[in-house]
């Protein structure tokens, strides 16, 4: 039996992530045209928090821009490169954050996520929103806040429970 390399498990948890990502993003629930109650952004910021910021940028993005491709759903319209640049920020910042940290506690992964989904959802996301509607950016982040923070709570929950079994979840890449 031959044994896999790294470099192969690396890619394959790339790939992994990558499709738990879009799954995620396809069948989440829009609330409107701008409004959307995605849960791609756990498996962006997990693939940050095991496989460090880069791949946590590479793996959002890409996640991103394969989505727009291959969802059949999506109400969206054209591709946008900003919220595409914002799902490898959410990745990017996740690793910063929580990878390599043996110590993983509640409180820091809720001020952490908080932070995050402040800034990029309510701030970032909403202004490129309101750049590719044209919608006033005032009443469309004020439109978007409730969705913001209830999946924040989803986002504080599902990741902490990730963060502190991701031993258990992710067999570390070894390199021999």
């Amino acid at each position: 039996m031959s044994r896999i390399s790294s470099k192969t498990m690396r890619i394959v948890y790339y790939a992994a992530l990558i499709a738990i990502a879009i799954i995620l993003g396809i069948f989440s629930p829009y609330l409107g045209p701008q409004i959307k109650l995605s849960l791609a952004p756990i498996a962006v910021m997990f693939a940050g928090a095991i496989l460090g910021p880069v791949a946590g940028g590479v793996i959002g993005f890409l996640s991103n821009f394969i989505s727009f491709f291959v969802n059949p759903f999506n109400p969206g319209g054209a591709f946008n490169p900003g919220l595409a640049l914002t799902m490898a920020l959410y990745g990017i910042a996740a690793g910063l954050l929580f990878y390599k940290k043996e110590k993983i506690s509640f409180p820091k992964v809720f001020i952490s996520i908080l932070v995050i989904q402040t800034v990029f959802s309510a701030l970032l996301n909403t202004f490129w929103l309101s750049l590719f509607l044209g919608a006033p950016y005032l009443e469309l982040m004020i439109s978007r806040l409730p969705t913001t923070y209830i999946t924040c709570a989803v986002y504080i929950c599902v990741m902490y429970v990730l963060l502190r079994n991701k031993d258990k979840i992710y067999r570390p890449l070894v390199t021999t």
